[in-house]
């Protein structure tokens, strides 16, 4: 199932990201017992599958260019491979730099018979190509210390809103003044507080592999994130948070990202923008291609920050309920415990 699987994924990915090939990175997948156990393993796009242990070629077909089971592991690779969780970019598997990515059927997570681990798989391995390739990214990864008061959390869900308008709109009009409001509130919130950059840094890293996901699967629904559906996680409600018990840190400094990422790209795709892929690689991020691309790099945010209000939160809600997740956020423990 496995091997299907990954078809869809490699077949759907071709042309997604100009110069993201999976073809062009080694891969293993680890299979492994309900006790951690390495007991066999596929080597995709490997070139010396021996290395690995017993291996059995396979009758390869497009998008590969070969596949071995390899059922008896050596000992070299089966104790690095154990020592590999979930996935790893970079594993050194027989004198070859390996992507790999565990398959467990007794977890959810990593079983290779949900598309779900197809698509994880894609988008971990896009992000070994992004290190490889791309210009380094300038900012730390400090979720524990962003701006989670209420002025911050009331315009990033401001920006949600106007995110998922640009995004589902069919009208073009609609969709370009709704990314002008995203712009103008993105550029407010990053000249109020500069640990906005997170948020630059995060679409530009798993916002972009996340919209990787949508363009693999196309209009196949079966996959969680497909074409019909970038609006997905764009949240829009602080109060929705609470409700459903997720945590505010964890949305706000840390998961949203992966949406309003996808949804920015896409947003550009709408607008016909050429070449932000290599502008993304270069070091912009996929806000500043946007905010670009629609010219509102210097203008006087204020008008559309307070149109974008008037639009998305007629009633004047927001503030209150921002002021209600900020006070939930301040008692939260860190996102990632050392």
């Amino acid at each position: 199932m496995a091997i299907a699987n990954l078809t869809l994924g490699y077949t759907g990915v071709q042309g997604v990201w100009t110069g993201f090939d999976p073809g062009e990175h080694p891969s293993v997948v680890p299979y492994k017992s309900d006790r951690g156990e390495v007991e066999s393993a596929l080597a995709i796009n490997f070139p010396s599958p021996e290395r690995l242990g017993d291996a059995t070629g396979l009758s390869p077909s497009a998008p590969f260019s070969s596949l071995h089971r390899i059922a008896g592991v050596n000992a070299d690779t089966k104790a690095t491979l154990s020592e590999i969780r979930y996935f790893d970019f970079n594993a050194v598997l027989g004198g070859v730099d390996s992507f790999v990515m565990v398959a467990d059927e007794g977890d959810a997570f990593l079983d290779p018979s949900r598309l779900e681990w197809t698509s994880t798989f894609i988008h971990e391995m896009f992000h070994r190509y992004q290190h490889a390739r791309w210009a380094p990214r300038r900012e730390s990864q400090d979720v524990e210390n962003y701006a989670l008061d209420a002025d911050n959390i009331a315009l990033a869900t401001l920006e949600e809103r106007a995110l998922k308008e640009a995004v589902t709109s069919g009208d073009r009009a609609t969709r370009e003044t709704a990314a002008r409001r995203f712009a103008a509130i993105r550029r407010t919130r990053f000249l109020a507080d500069g640990r906005v950059v997170l948020d630059n840094d995060q679409e530009r890293s798993e916002g972009t592999a996340r919209y990787v996901e949508h363009r693999m699967a196309g209009d196949d629904t079966r996959f969680q994130y497909h074409v019909g559906n970038y609006e997905a996680g764009l949240i829009g409600d602080p109060d929705a948070l609470l409700q459903r018990g997720w945590g505010i840190k964890a949305h706000y400094a840390f998961g949203r990202f992966y949406a309003t990422g996808a949804a920015v790209l896409r947003a550009l795709d709408l607008l016909g923008a050429a070449g932000a892929d290599r502008s993304v690689e270069r070091g912009r991020s996929p806000a500043y291609v946007l905010i670009e691309h629609i010219g509102e790099s210097e203008s006087d945010p204020s008008g559309l920050v307070a149109d974008a209000r008037a639009a998305y939160d007629p009633d004047n809600e927001l503030p209150a309920a921002a002021e209600r997740a900020a006070a939930v956020a301040a008692k939260e423990g860190p996102l990632f415990p050392r």
